[in-house]
């Protein structure tokens, strides 16, 4: 922790002695959000977001932002953004440099260059990773529900909800389909192709993007990702991605292992955005393909690379009340299915209702109706309101 502090005074140093300098240019922008939230008898931070000590309702704040964008010139310019959150959604003390990253835009050319930590270029979610730029409270499926699958020990089923595995103290629950954060780190292309029409992003990085880990190479791995952004009349916009990886992290469970070429991920996916009147729809198709090896925890042995696939959606229709400006309601219906049943089966509808008032207050209040297969289904049901001061 202490380390983290010294790491935030050195970056605030840093901001002040670029803006000493004459020609650069530094923006600064902040954003906290403050959550009350409750959820059902089965809840669980890994499974709707409710940490389990929670579920009979509680305020606590949510997530902390500092963002700041630094131009040195017009060609160059670097992007920060420091986060506080819920660790676990319990205990506010999970401190974290989300995105740090070097931008070059050659002078009158249709290409830019970023360096460090940024937004994986894959899907539509990851350019909602502010609250302010989303819809819902919530996070979609694909990436806030942990499945059976982990970096450290493999597919397990029932890991976390049946099968406990501690590592590093705490029980593993494996990790969603991507990273909610939605960050990588390596090094990002944007070619823009022709301007307002079409775009796309390549970027070679050192993991797959379902690693949650914020800057940890062990060991190193590799990934490569792409988007193609496309936008053919001015009400639909089009994007189609993939990706390819790897996201083993060493731990002494997984030494035995002779073959470690394992632990890969391809995910394929497109998304779209439709807009006509105060109508809005959105959506996202995924479909994910592993090759890990199964840990048996009663054993303790591994069996060989074995293939394992998921697919996710999900649709928001989302409706602006031409009376009452910066109001709306939306609804999202998503699913997360897994062939051959080597995880649970969900299905999440969601409603909310949104007020943006003034130009730094926004205030949500979302209910979601959540079910897994073969469980209670009321008990992953939750509400959740969220207050959002921005600047």
């Amino acid at each position: 922790m202490k380390r983290k502090i010294g790491f935030v005074f050195w970056c605030l140093l840093t901001l002040v002695k670029l803006a000493a300098q004459e020609k650069t240019q530094i923006e600064i922008n902040g954003i906290a959000d403050l959550e009350y939230m409750v959820g059902g008898m089965s809840s669980h931070y890994y499974l709707n977001g409710i940490h389990k000590d929670l579920k009979s309702g509680a305020v606590r704040p949510l997530e902390l932002n500092l963002l700041s964008k630094i131009r040195l010139n017009p060609q160059w310019s670097a992007n920060f953004r420091l986060q506080m959150e819920r660790d676990e959604g319990l205990k506010f003390n999970q401190v974290r440099l989300a995105q740090a990253n070097v931008q070059w835009a050659p002078e009158e050319s249709p290409w830019l260059f970023t360096v460090g930590r940024f937004v994986s270029p894959f899907g539509l979610f990851a350019n909602q990773q502010l609250s302010t730029a989303r819809t819902f409270v919530d996070v979609p499926l694909a990436y806030g529900y942990f499945i059976n699958i982990s970096e450290q020990v493999g597919q397990v089923d029932r890991l976390g909800n049946g099968t406990q595995i501690p590592i590093n103290g705490r029980n593993e629950w494996g990790i969603p389909l991507q990273y909610y954060n939605g960050y990588s780190n390596g090094l990002k292309a944007r070619w823009n192709i022709k301007p307002g029409k079409s775009s796309l992003e390549f970027a070679l990085t050192t993991a797959s993007p379902n690693l949650p880990r914020n800057f940890n190479f062990d060991p190193l791995n590799y990934g490569v990702m792409a988007r193609l952004k496309l936008q053919p009349k001015y009400f639909w916009k089009q994007g189609f991605s993939g990706s390819f990886g790897e996201f083993l992290q060493n731990h002494p469970l997984n030494e035995q292992l002779v073959d470690q070429t394992g632990y890969q991920q391809t995910l394929v996916g497109t998304d779209f955005v439709l807009g006509t009147g105060h109508f809005e729809w959105s959506g996202e198709l995924t479909a994910g393909f592993y090759r890990v090896p199964e840990y048996n925890p009663t054993s303790k042995r591994y069996t060989q690379n074995q293939n394992f696939n998921a697919f996710s959606a999900w649709l928001d229709t989302k409706y602006e009340f031409p009376f009452l400006v910066g109001t709306y309601a939306a609804w999202r219906i998503e699913t997360l299915q897994f062939s051959d049943d080597w995880d649970q089966a969900v299905l999440r509808n969601s409603l909310v209702l949104g007020a943006k008032i003034k130009d730094f207050i926004l205030l949500r209040s979302a209910y979601c109706f959540q079910s897994v297969q073969n469980s209670n289904q009321t008990g992953y049901n939750a509400w959740r309101t969220t207050l959002t001061l921005y600047f």
